[in-house]
C-alpha cells in the first residue's frame, strides 16, 4: 500500500471515529469560540473607544481571532486513539506490515485539519451576525480557514507526541487549557500595544499571534500583505515540524520497545 493510500485509509478511520463520538471531534472546536464571539462582542462591543483598533469595531477585530481559536479548542482529538492503538497492539501490527508509520500520522493530521471546517463555517456566520466583517469576501475567509487548519495540525503534533510518550489517552487532552492561556497571551483579543510589557514580550514570540494577525489581515485588511504571508509561512513550517516531531518520537519509541 502506498503512502497516499495508507494515509487516506487512516483518514477514513479517523473520520469514522469522529462520527461515532462527535463531541470531541466536531462540537468542542466550535462551542468555546462560539461562546466567546457572543459574549465578547456583546459585552465589549465599545472597546474601540478604549483601545486603538485601527478604526475598526471590536467585533471586527475579534471575530478573525475567534476563527483561529477554533483550532485550539478540542485540539488533538485523535491523539487519544493513538494511545489506545499502542495499548491494543495495533501499532506493533502496523509496524510489521509497513516499513513506515508516517501514514498513520499523516492521515490523522489531515483529519485534525478538516474536522474544524464545519464549525469554522458556523463561526463565520455567527461572527458576521454579531458585527464581524469579511471585507475580502470568500477569499479572505478561505485564507483564515487555511490558517486555522495549519494551527490545528501544529497542535496535533504536540498532542500526538505526548500520547506516544505516555500511552495514556487522557494525558494529552489535559493539555487543552494551555492553548487557551496562549491565546490570551497573544494579539487574539486586544492589540499588542495594549498589553502589559511582559505580556507583549510573550505575544511577540507566541505563534498564535502570527496566526491571529494573519487571519485579521485576511478578513478585514490587505489580503496580499506580508502579515498574511508570514502567518501562512509560520503555519506551514510549524505544521511540518510538528509532524516531524511526532514521527521521530514514534520511531524512537518503537525502536526502544524492540531493542
Amino acid at each position: 500500500m502506498s503512502t497516499a493510500s495508507a494515509s487516506f485509509a487512516v483518514f477514513g478511520r479517523a473520520t469514522r471515529e469522529g462520527r461515532a463520538d462527535p463531541g470531541p471531534a466536531f462540537v468542542l472546536p466550535t462551542l468555546p469560540p462560539l461562546l466567546l464571539i457572543v459574549a465578547m462582542t456583546s459585552l465589549f462591543g465599545d472597546l474601540a473607544g478604549v483601545f486603538d483598533l485601527g478604526g475598526r469595531s471590536f467585533p471586527e477585530h475579534f471575530v478573525p481571532s475567534a476563527l483561529i481559536i477554533s483550532a485550539i479548542a478540542g485540539a488533538g482529538s485523535t491523539s487519544a486513539q493513538v494511545a489506545h492503538d499502542f495499548r491494543s497492539g495495533l501499532i506493533d501490527r502496523l509496524r510489521l506490515g509497513s516499513p513506515s508509520l508516517l501514514p498513520l500520522l499523516i492521515g490523522r493530521f489531515a483529519f485534525e485539519a478538516v474536522r474544524i471546517l464545519p464549525g469554522f463555517a458556523i463561526l463565520v456566520g455567527v461572527g458576521l451576525a454579531f458585527g464581524g466583517a469579511a471585507d475580502n469576501g470568500l477569499a479572505g475567509v478561505a485564507v483564515s480557514a487555511v490558517l486555522a487548519m495549519l494551527l490545528s495540525m501544529t497542535l496535533a503534533g504536540v498532542f500526538h507526541t505526548v500520547a506516544i510518550l505516555t500511552r495514556d489517552p487522557q494525558t494529552p487532552l489535559n493539555l487543552n487549557p494551555l492553548g487557551t492561556i496562549f491565546a490570551f497571551l497573544s494579539s487574539a483579543f486586544v492589540p499588542r500595544a495594549q498589553l502589559p510589557g511582559w505580556a507583549d514580550a510573550v505575544a511577540a514570540v507566541n505563534p498564535i499571534t502570527a496566526f491571529a494577525d494573519a487571519s485579521r489581515a485576511a478578513m478585514i485588511g490587505d489580503l496580499t500583505s506580508g502579515r498574511v504571508a508570514w502567518g501562512l509561512g509560520v503555519g506551514c513550517v510549524l505544521a511540518l515540524a510538528s509532524l516531524a516531531l511526532a514521527h521521530s518520537t514514534l520511531t524512537r519509541t518503537l525502536r526502544k520497545d524492540h531493542s
